[in-house]
């Protein structure tokens, strides 16, 4: 899953971008069916339009693939609560930036900021 993920980056996205890949798994899956989410790593995107969206892919509620390769290797099942641990479970109170760790008051001033990362503007 990780290869053709990257393969799909290298012939869909990359060319389209000079921002940096990101993958993962969502740890509470909003599908059934197992799925591996392939994304630019800027996030200033219109799908990323509300704070929860942002956070459930900048938080420990999104799972590197490696880090799952790793839990399912050593026997264990992926278990939110031992991935997250003390971590809020309010996806709306990370109003921070994943690049430059800078915090900000509401989503609105976040998501303008997130063009300062985006090397493609």
């Amino acid at each position: 899953m990780m290869e053709q993920g990257e393969i799909f980056w290298e012939k869909e996205i990359a060319p389209k971008t000079s921002n940096s890949l990101l993958m993962g798994f969502h740890i509470f899956p909003s599908f059934i069916r197992l799925h591996l989410h392939v994304i630019s790593s800027e996030f200033d995107s219109h799908y990323m339009r509300s704070a929860g969206v942002y956070s459930i892919f900048t938080t420990g509620f999104f799972l590197p693939p490696q880090k799952a390769i790793e839990i399912l290797e050593s026997g264990r099942k992926i278990d939110p609560q031992e991935i997250i641990g003390n971590e809020p479970t309010d996806w709306h109170s990370s109003l921070q930036c994943r690049t430059c760790s800078e915090t900000f008051s509401s989503w609105t001033k976040l998501k303008e900021h997130l063009t300062v990362h985006d090397r493609d503007k």
